[in-house]
């Protein structure tokens, strides 16, 4: 990682930084005769990963649940969510990481499909983009969502003749997510004490958690980061971000103000649009599937524009979720406004996934 150094025989360390890379003689001279010496045995030492978007919280949460990712069909998908539920005593049964595109059915799968796991327990599929959920008969009974539901601003109740057909998306989707039963804190402590050995397994000591709120209980959540911190156990270094009625309630201080290396609360993650894989993310022009859909936009623009301008304002770090080229189009525009008006001279706004970016984005950008 170091072009002077690609193959080193010694790094020397002071407290929590590097401070020398290079020979065995060279860093002996370095560290001094009081210093702790760590042989490796032959072995190598890799930098760490820093990923700098994902949902470690959320995770956590995820693993009381059935794991779908390696289902390639429905009845392999069936038989997963039937295995979990057999084992667990919760009212209604959860899985996630369902991936239809690798389904060889063919087809998405609905509430008719899921009936075949139960008829009397709700149960709900979580979307591998986490922008759809899936609902089974009982699951839409439960949850109130009838044929006459009217869709929420910015989601969809999907239907046919015979009404609602289990898919929900966005918003929709999101309203039934904050209603799944969260888990105590003795339980969520040691599922994200489990969640960062997994990330650590993966060569990732540092994270960017990008949505606290995300997971229904960031009391939780915060206080969990904190007890393991005290504890020794936070295996990596994490940022965490805030969706904004988590960030009104907690009121953290503008980034650069506070935090420490370890553990750092702050910042603001926006939404608006979907995800690409559920085809609600905003397009400029319409999906190649789909002649007739082009997505949308979760927030209203003047809206979306004055939140963006309040933050960065006040000098906040702003996480923005954007997919489609439409929704990269809206994000570079609100946040050049609001530098017009309100100048910052070190922003760190970052515009988290950019799939469908163009050239001209990229440039503006940089700027």
């Amino acid at each position: 990682m170091e072009p002077r150094f690609p193959e080193a025989q010694a790094l020397v360390t002071e407290g929590s930084r590097i401070i020398g890379i290079g020979g065995h003689s060279d860093m002996a001279a370095l560290a001094g005769s009081d210093c702790t010496t760590v042989d490796m045995q032959g072995g190598a030492l890799f930098p760490g990963f820093n990923e700098t978007h994902n949902h470690l919280s959320m995770y956590a949460v995820y693993r009381q649940y059935a794991y779908l990712g390696a289902a390639e069909t429905i009845a392999e998908l069936i038989h997963a969510l039937k295995t979990h539920a057999a084992t667990s005593d919760a009212s209604v049964i959860v899985g996630y990481s369902y991936d239809d595109t690798l389904l060889k059915d063919g087809r998405q799968i609905t509430r008719h499909d899921l009936d075949k796991v139960s008829t009397e327990r709700p149960v709900v599929v979580i979307h591998i983009s986490a922008h759809l959920g899936f609902l089974n008969s009982a699951g839409l009974q439960h949850y109130g969502i009838t044929r006459d539901t009217p869709n929420p601003e910015g989601g969809e109740i999907h239907r046919d003749d015979a009404g609602p057909t289990g898919r929900l998306d966005e918003i929709a989707w999101f309203n039934i997510a904050s209603q799944l039963k969260s888990p105590d804190f003795a339980t969520y402590l040691k599922l994200l004490e489990e969640s960062i050995k997994d990330f650590n397994s993966a060569g990732i000591t540092a994270v960017h958690d990008a949505g606290l709120g995300l997971e229904g209980m960031p009391e939780i959540v915060y206080a969990a980061y904190k007890k393991l911190k005290s504890q020794g156990k936070l295996g990596l270094r994490v940022f965490l971000s805030l969706l904004p009625e988590t960030f009104e309630a907690m009121k953290p201080e503008p980034l650069r103000e506070m935090g420490d290396e370890r553990l750092k609360l702050g910042g603001v993650k926006l939404f608006i649009d979907g995800s690409i894989q559920a085809e609600t993310a905003a397009l400029l022009e319409p999906y190649a599937r789909h002649p007739d859909k082009k997505g949308e936009l979760v927030m209203d623009v003047a809206d979306f524009e004055a939140m963006v301008a309040k933050y960065h304002a006040a000098g906040h770090h702003l996480s923005i979720h954007g997919n489609g080229d439409a929704a990269i189009e809206a994000i570079i525009t609100a946040l050049e406004k609001a530098q017009e008006k309100h100048p910052q001279p070190d922003n760190r706004h970052m515009l988290i996934h950019s799939q469908m970016a163009h050239r001209s984005h990229l440039k503006r950008m940089r700027k």
